[in-house]
């Protein structure tokens, strides 16, 4: 999450700085980037704005569109919209094949994935998996799978295994050093983002959060740690904020699952 608040800053602050002296298409792809953000970072509704307001515009150039597109498409399935953001996806595929456009046909496959997750077509959704792999091996593509989660991951895990049975159908030609690389990457990361949360928190707000997930009240948490009501509400203020977490219960959950408790 700090990560992606940090990058939100960077953008915006290049916003500033640029106003409006920017070439149009670098102002689309500042835009539909500051939209992938937002709905990674879980804030729909800026993110609606955002696409209503400056991204959903016909725009000339072609890669323009796509990077709008892509971005539409993940505001559609955070919203659970899977059907619609199945039907850009697969318009999208068509132009990024006929454009060559390999690393925005890997992110799109992806983004299929998991819509098709999302409707419990499970098959589809390895079958959108194993088209990325077969369009990134060849030039090693990590990052781009790894952005995209614990789905993605999930999928690719059991791509691997199976592809340790077998080798023909649908997974013949996948690589097992880089199928070894990528869940190799998603181990990296979840490791990285555990340290991320954790350098994120103080000691102090690490030993709260530890109270509050244990179900103590704030006055219990202030006897047991020898400090003030007011500064145990002000560590609890801190760690919801840099968890983005919207109460304790969430912030408890989230540091669960980032390995922090």
């Amino acid at each position: 999450m700090g990560q992606i608040n940090n990058a939100l800053n960077t953008l915006e602050g290049l916003e500033d700085i640029l106003g409006k002296n920017v070439a149009q298409w670098l102002s689309v792809l500042g835009y539909s980037l500051k939209g992938k953000l937002l709905v990674l970072k879980g804030d729909i509704r800026n993110a609606e704005i955002l696409f209503t307001q400056k991204i959903r515009q016909d725009k000339n150039h072609a890669f323009e569109k796509y990077f709008c597109n892509i971005s539409f498409a993940r505001y559609l399935l955070a919203q659970h919209k899977n059907k619609e953001a199945l039907s850009i996806l697969k318009e999208l595929s068509i132009g990024l094949k006929r454009d060559n456009a390999i690393e925005l046909l890997i992110e799109v496959e992806l983004l299929k994935s998991k819509a098709y997750s999302l409707s419990n077509l499970k098959a589809e959704a390895l079958d959108a998996v194993i088209r990325a792999i077969q369009f990134a091996q060849s030039e090693n593509f990590v990052r781009t799978f790894v952005c995209e989660g614990e789905e993605v991951e999930k999928l690719i895990t059991e791509i691997a295994k199976e592809k340790l049975i077998r080798s023909s159908g649908s997974l013949n030609g996948l690589s097992k050093d880089y199928l070894s690389k990528l869940t190799t990457a998603f181990e990296l990361e979840k490791k990285q983002v555990k340290m991320d949360f954790a350098e994120d928190l103080s000691s102090r707000e690490i030993e709260v959060l530890k109270l509050l997930s244990n179900k103590l009240s704030n006055n219990e948490i202030s006897e047991n740690l020898y400090i003030s009501l007011s500064t145990v509400k002000t560590h609890i203020s801190h760690i919801l904020s840099k968890l983005g977490a919207k109460n304790r219960q969430e912030a408890s959950e989230i540091a669960i699952e980032k390995g922090i408790l």
